[in-house]
């Protein structure tokens, strides 16, 4: 898979988590509650797409690896992918 595929795979995954991240500072923003109900909404299913599409871009090696390693790992293996442009196999 190329590099640069890879690397924007991770970045949209890391973009996801801050997307579920943000979901928990909506209630503080002030909005009323269609407006509030909106903005989850659109932040869950954004953030859903997002993933999805990261997963994709990143390969079957990401997907692969965190089944393996567990989701404890995940982190390091994308900075690891994201610096070297490549799903990183072994731990």
């Amino acid at each position: 898979m190329h590099p640069v595929l890879v690397r924007l795979g991770v970045v949209l995954l890391l973009l996801s988590v801050v997307c579920w991240v943000l979901i928990l500072a909506v209630p503080f923003t002030g909005l009323d509650g269609a407006a509030l109900a909106s903005a989850v909404g659109g932040l869950v299913i954004g953030a859903e797409a997002v993933f999805w599409l990261g997963l994709v871009l990143a390969g079957r090696d990401t997907w692969k690896l965190a089944k393996r390693h567990g989701w404890r790992s995940v982190p390091g293996a994308l900075w690891r992918a994201l610096r070297e442009g490549k799903p990183s196999s072994e731990r």
